[in-house]
């Protein structure tokens, strides 16, 4: 994808869609957001090659009608709100999105703060769902909280056996624990990539 390196703004990815440049604006949109999306897919995903295809799959749902985009207020948001629905409906079946304003969890914030690469480690080894309720709940940073009430039991069970998992002197606060999960980062693959700008070129024009 011959781009520049700097960022667009999302207002110029909305004023090529609006101009016709399908190409340009799809280029444009992998070449910004397909780390976040690729990450929070992952962080989900015990498996990577299942977090590659709902990277993928929400890239071709956004490219199968991105008129949607344009009303988004944030074009980053739109994706990780599209990639969130397919990982909850793929990791967690039965399980239901009730998009919330605020948490109707209560954590602690008394603790250390947490080492990085052994939070990342902790994570590896939780059972698939457990690491699949953290990553939906906590990974794609959307302003709202994706659960009901009914599923913060099992929740807040996952997160402790998280915290419980760090080999750490001083255990941290299950907030630190949640707010950090977001930072983790993975590196999107070659073949994520190769597939994504296969995508784009089907949309036709010259990036």
């Amino acid at each position: 994808m011959r781009l520049s390196l700097d960022t667009p703004s999302d207002q110029v990815i909305l004023r090529a869609l609006r101009e016709g440049e399908l190409r340009q604006a799809a280029d444009t949109l992998v070449l910004i957001y397909a780390g976040v999306v690729y990450r929070a897919c992952r962080l989900a995903s015990s498996e990577a090659s299942t977090a590659e295809d709902l990277a993928y799959e929400t890239y071709t749902a956004i490219f199968g009608d991105l008129s949607k985009l344009h009303g988004s207020v944030s074009l980053k948001n739109r994706l990780l709100s599209e990639a969130q629905e397919r990982t909850a409906l793929v990791l967690l079946p039965g399980v239901s999105l009730h998009r919330r304003e605020s948490s109707v969890l209560d954590l602690d914030v008394q603790g250390a703060p947490v080492d990085r690469e052994a939070l990342r480690r902790a994570v590896d080894e939780l059972v698939p769902r457990h690491r699949a309720l953290l990553g939906v709940a906590f990974g794609f940073a959307l302003p709202t909280f994706p659960f009901a009430a009914a599923e913060v039991p099992e929740l807040k069970e996952a997160l402790g056996q998280l915290v419980a998992s760090i080999p750490q002197e001083a255990a941290p606060s299950l907030k630190e624990v949640a707010m950090r999960l977001g930072d983790l980062h993975w590196r999107v693959p070659e073949r994520l990539q190769r597939r994504l700008e296969v995508l784009c070129s089907s949309l036709g024009g010259v990036s």
